[in-house]
């Protein structure tokens, strides 16, 4: 979770943007990954905190997003540049379901995820997705139960909301 994880959220993340949201939110994240490992019960108090919170989901989404989605690299070769596809093509991706904690409390969590996706660079990442919550937390559930009742999984799949229409 973003408790225990941020510090690890802190060094996946880029020089120029931990400066960028350092900045923007006149805060040290070091000191701020640090506290919430030291304190995994931790609730924002103040709306630094939540912002705060915010960089963090928009930066663990990003991470994510760019260890999944595929990547075009090219392969430099005596006879001429090639290139390759490495990983999953995730453009055509119709939606994108966030899960976890940050999800149920931050404040409008599709909006993270939607920042998240603006955030990632040089790979192919899902292209305008239908964004869904699962504010119940359910998914971990629906993925027990799909291989061996099926009905039962995609019935707990009706419970996943989407929050927002593909725009």
């Amino acid at each position: 979770g973003m408790r225990w994880g941020a510090p690890g959220i802190l060094d996946a993340m880029s020089n120029e943007r931990i400066s960028t949201v350092e900045r923007q939110l006149s805060c040290d994240l070091s000191v701020e990954t640090t506290r919430r490992r030291e304190d995994p019960g931790f609730v924002p108090r103040t709306s630094a905190d939540s912002e705060i919170d915010q960089a963090l989901a928009i930066a663990s989404v990003s991470i994510a997003i760019e260890r999944h989605a595929g990547r075009v690299v090219v392969k430099h070769r005596p006879w001429g540049d090639r290139y390759q596809v490495i990983g999953k093509d995730l453009r055509k991706t119709k939606i994108l379901i966030a899960t976890g904690g940050a999800f149920r409390h931050i404040t409008n969590p599709a909006g993270v995820v939607r920042s998240a996706l603006e955030n990632v660079e040089d790979v192919q990442a899902p292209d305008n997705p239908i964004i869904a919550i699962d504010s119940a937390y359910i998914l971990y559930a629906i993925g027990l139960a799909a291989g061996a009742w099926p009905y039962l999984a995609a019935k707990l799949g009706r419970h996943l909301k989407a929050t927002e229409a593909s725009t």
